[in-house]
């Protein structure tokens, strides 16, 4: 697999692009559940529990942008949106829904206003 740069990345929210981005962070995880039985010769035995997954954006702050205005919408009324995230356009990546769980403004004394949007999965999360 080729290297990737971070600037390929490729986020789209309900089908659209996000281009006002400055950083994405993804992570998944999965719960554990204990299934050690005397049987298991003094070892922990765990079993895969519930996935979940999030999404971290950084967004340059603009109350005027299409992005900032779906994705603060999406905040206020607690609704799902679609997200696609992909190390390339056409790259390979994740989709799923999501809900947007934090909605942070930062005002940098040396640099542009942004707002880091934290979204949370809203069910399946699959390979794009």
């Amino acid at each position: 697999m080729a290297d990737q740069k971070g600037i390929d990345g490729v986020l789209s929210v309900n089908g659209v692009e996000i281009t006002d981005v400055q950083d994405v962070s993804y992570g998944m995880s999965a719960g554990t559940i204990d299934a050690t039985s005397r049987d298991d010769a003094g070892w922990t035995n765990n079993k895969q529990g519930l996935k979940s997954a999030s999404v971290t954006v950084t967004i340059l702050r603009d109350h005027s942008a299409a992005t900032f205005q779906t994705l603060q919408a999406a905040f206020m009324a607690g609704t799902e949106i679609t997200i696609l995230d992909q190390a390339s356009t056409g790259g390979s990546g994740y989709t799923g829904s999501f809900i947007v769980s934090g909605f942070d403004n930062g005002e940098p004394i040396a640099g542009m206003q942004t707002t880091d949007v934290t979204l949370s999965n809203a069910g399946v999360v699959a390979l794009a």
